[in-house]
Parts: structure tokens; sequence; C-alpha cells
């Protein structure tokens, strides 16, 4: 009964975040903004927009590469990885609105990324390396 209502509970949790991610990404011009000076040059805007996309593009490829793990059954299971993996992905889900909504700078999306989408796929990492080499979960 337990992993029966994590494993949706988890598959919607990280759809959200990958939802949330792709909006920030197709609004993030008012954060950009957030994170210049009052007076900027193109090229500065160009560079922070650019750091901006590269962060987002990682959380992207990372939730992608979390799901695939979790779908293909390698990680389904491991109720230590579910644990870390909702907890993440709800602590982006929540903070990204705020980030969003209030617009608050880009330069804090990394401490975002670091513990919403790193440990994460982290987590995923350690699971598929103990399947693979010791044959059982975390």
């Amino acid at each position: 009964m337990y992993m029966s209502s994590i494993i949706p509970a988890r598959f919607l949790i990280m759809t959200a975040h990958f939802v949330v991610t792709i909006t920030i990404l197709m609004a993030r011009d008012a954060n950009v903004r957030a994170c210049l000076p009052l007076k900027y040059t193109d090229s500065e805007y160009d560079n922070k927009d650019s750091q901006f996309v590269v962060g987002l593009g990682l959380t992207l490829a990372f939730i992608l590469l979390e799901l695939v793990n979790f779908l293909s059954g390698v990680s389904m299971f491991s109720p230590m990885a579910s644990l870390l993996s909702m907890l993440g992905h709800s602590f982006a889900c929540i903070i990204l609105f705020y980030f969003v909504f209030d617009e608050w700078n880009c330069d804090f999306y990394w401490w975002i990324f670091a513990f919403s989408s790193v440990v994460p796929i982290f987590t995923e990492a350690v699971v598929l390396f103990r399947i693979l080499a010791f044959k059982k979960g975390l």
C-alpha cells in the first residue's frame, strides 16, 4: 500500500517541476533583469540570460534523466530515492512559483538548482550504481 501511493505522487511532482521550469524558461526576462544593475548593457543582459538558460536547461535535463530512470523501474521501488526526489521537487515547485511571481534575482536560481535538481539526480545515480554493481537498491 505504501509504495502504491508514492509512485504516482513522485511522478506528478517531477512532472510539476518540469512544467514550472519550462514556464520559467519561456518567461525569464523579469528574473534576468532583476539580477542586473539599473543601467546595464546588452552584453551584460545576454551574459546573465545565457547563464540562466544554462541553469534551466540543466534542470530540464536532470528531470528528464530522473524520469527515464524512474519509469524504467530502476528507482521506482526505492523508498529513500523516492523520498529525496519528492522532497527536492516539491521544494522546487513551491520556491520556483515565488521565484517567478516575485521576480527574484536570477543568481538565486543556482541555490534552488543545487537542492532541487542535483540532490535527486545524485540519488538516482547512486541507486543505479548500486543496482548495476551490487544488485541491490538504496
